[in-house]
């Protein structure tokens, strides 16, 4: 794994410009009229603090690192809670679901590559932002209208005996809608070894 894998950031954290860079950001964001337009902007700047928290380890900068990471996982958690399929046509939930499904799951492979690289007390820091580009995906699947739970991990859950879930623990979690909120639930399975995080 190597650092040059990051496209180095346009204006670096540490740099007395990093107040103008902020500044297009936001311009940026205030020019995207259409919500796919909102969501592939916002994406592209949380992915922008990825390659700040490279550059900052490049430097041997823990602090600049610690900090980019907490600002991508604030971004991400933020696309996700305001990215809704409400009001939106068919062909902009599929095209918004696409855009969040493609760049969250590019941005956890560059997390994996981070926290490979990083040094051990940084792996609490990478676990949030990587748990909240997971969050991304499954944001992306309810807006894409898939299904909370896939049918695989439903029909293992409707076969789990008694003594790892309750009858009406387990009617509750089915009748869930929102694969966000499914695998917040499924979290308790995985942890009593009822699923395994690839089911989950």
């Amino acid at each position: 794994i190597k650092i040059d894998e990051f496209k180095p950031p346009f204006i670096a954290p540490n740099s007395p410009f990093y107040i103008i860079k902020q500044a297009a950001e936001r311009a940026q964001l205030a020019i995207a009229f259409t919500t796919p337009a909102r969501e592939r902007t916002s994406l592209a700047q949380a992915k922008e603090r990825l390659s700040e928290a490279a550059d900052a380890l490049k430097r041997n900068d823990p602090a600049s690192f610690k900090k980019s990471i907490d600002s991508y996982t604030a971004m991400m958690q933020n696309i996700v809670s305001d990215t809704s399929k409400e009001q939106l046509t068919e062909g902009a939930r599929k095209e918004i679901g696409k855009i969040l499904s493609d760049s969250a799951v590019e941005q956890n492979l560059l997390l994996e590559k981070l926290q490979a690289w990083a040094p051990k007390e940084q792996d609490s820091t990478i676990d949030a932002a990587v748990s909240v580009s997971i969050l991304g995906v499954d944001k992306a699947a309810d807006i894409a209208g898939e299904p909370p739970i896939p049918d695989e991990v439903k029909s293992k859950i409707e076969s789990l005996p008694e003594d790892m879930i309750s009858g009406e623990d387990k009617k509750k979690l089915l009748a869930i809608d929102s694969r966000v909120d499914a695998r917040l639930k499924l979290g308790g399975l995985i942890q009593n070894g009822a699923l395994t995080q690839n089911e989950a």
